[in-house]
């Protein structure tokens, strides 16, 4: 395991805010989002075989995702032309977002040497991180997020 240069955020503190470019050049803020349940999902690169089998299970079901009101951001240090090359190829349905500069993958605790770390952090419609996804099934991602929302969900009773 590489090491991290920051500490992650904790449950059930606010989720960092952020600005990112989609593949198409677009820019998507988490803040425009309040109000929906989010899956941030961190990768090390689409380019490896463990990354493209997370984020092809994650898009095989993202209809599921969708009905479950859940919106759906992959985070990579993979640039704006792999992401779209890739998106393309394998019919991604959310936005593949590219941070080279690191500053989202510093404030989220997953930035590392080479690669961010593979976590998915689930955020409520009040902007809270509710669950950490650390230990990612790349073949079942899908299942890990919409049982982590369930769990949390369960739990603020």
């Amino acid at each position: 395991m590489s090491p991290l240069l920051c500490e992650s955020p904790l449950k059930g503190t606010k989720a960092p805010t952020f600005t990112l470019q989609d593949k198409q050049g677009n820019y998507i803020s988490l803040a425009d989002f309040r109000g929906k349940r989010i899956a941030l999902i961190f990768y090390p690169s689409i380019k490896t075989p463990r990354c493209k089998c997370q984020v092809r299970n994650v898009a095989r079901n993202f209809t599921k995702l969708k009905k479950e009101n859940i919106v759906v951001f992959g985070i990579s240090y993979s640039s704006q032309k792999t992401n779209e090359k890739f998106s393309k190829k394998n019919n991604i349905g959310f936005p593949l977002l590219f941070d080279v500069d690191k500053t989202v993958t510093k404030a989220y605790g997953v930035d590392s040497w080479c690669f961010p770390s593979r976590k998915t952090f689930l955020i409520d419609e009040k902007g809270i991180i509710v669950e950490i996804i650390g230990d990612v099934n790349v073949d079942d991602h899908t299942t890990q997020i919409t049982n982590g929302f369930s769990f949390s969900k369960s739990h603020k009773a």
